[in-house]
């Protein structure tokens, strides 16, 4: 049974919209003393937490509403879509959806990491010691920004063979045409993806985290209206790149919905 929680909202105007910053439950501002940060058993837990923002929104007056999700976020947005259809939601925009897993040749164990979720789901599994990807961001290291640290974790935690499992059977969920989101969908995704656990100036040109080529490959199978676009030099969070690279790309974002009146 999915814990009881009470989710955690932003809301601020831009660009016209009212934007709601949603943290899911053992995410960021949710997460709960005693919690392992993003467990879950089934990506549908977070569907609950995704329906008490759409009625807060609702309450607020607003009936057209774009969903946007980022890597487990991007996942979890798609496979809401996939099974259910909010008539006030008009168009999901993806900042590089965790689609597939980019592990090399340790994904070759997935599938038996899977089972052992099954029946060991509070095996931990390591995700690694690199911090490449966060040294990218921090104004403290090599990027523009400051945040919560404990929120947004410099170094990936342990999973669960739990986790990986309930990751795994949302991705495979998505493909072979079992995915049908039938509202325009933007898929957003780096021009490159780079490798290695030592921070380079490679990292702040490129997706630290996920294979771009799978994400355009699975991206596009989502719907039959998806527009995929290619961010030169983007960052696996796009919209943290750096200015000459995030500032277009809000723009085309912005441009994109107008185009599809919303």
């Amino acid at each position: 049974m999915p814990d009881q929680q009470t989710n955690r909202f932003v809301l601020c105007p831009i660009h016209g919209y009212d934007f709601y910053a949603v943290d899911l439950r053992k995410y960021g501002r949710s997460l709960m003393p005693g919690q392992r940060p993003f467990e879950a058993r089934a990506i549908s837990e977070y569907f609950a937490d995704i329906d008490s923002a759409l009625v807060e929104m609702t309450r607020s007056g607003l009936t057209e509403i774009i969903l946007m999700g980022h890597s487990t976020g991007g996942l979890t947005t798609s496979c809401y879509l996939n099974e259910r259809r909010p008539p006030e939601i008009k168009a999901l925009i993806l900042n590089s959806p965790f689609l597939d897993w980019n592990l090399g040749w340790k994904e070759r164990m997935i599938s038996a990491v899977s089972l052992l979720g099954k029946f060991f789901p509070d095996m931990k599994i390591s995700q690694g010691a690199s911090t490449a990807y966060s040294e990218s961001l921090l104004k403290s290291h090599h990027g523009e920004w400051d945040y919560n640290t404990a929120w947004k974790m410099e170094e990936s935690p342990d999973v669960t063979a739990g986790w990986v499992r309930a990751i795994t059977k949302a991705q495979h969920s998505l493909r072979n045409g079992k995915a049908d989101i039938r509202i325009p969908i933007l898929l957003l995704y780096s021009s490159q993806s780079v490798e290695g656990s030592e921070w380079t100036p490679e990292f702040n040109r490129g997706d630290a985290v996920l294979d771009v080529k799978d994400i355009k490959r699975y991206g596009a199978e989502l719907g039959p209206d998806v527009t995929c676009v290619r961010v030169n030099e983007g960052l696996h969070d796009l919209v943290l790149s750096r200015r000459e690279v995030r500032e277009p790309l809000f723009r085309y974002i912005f441009q994109w919905l107008k185009r599809e009146n919303l």
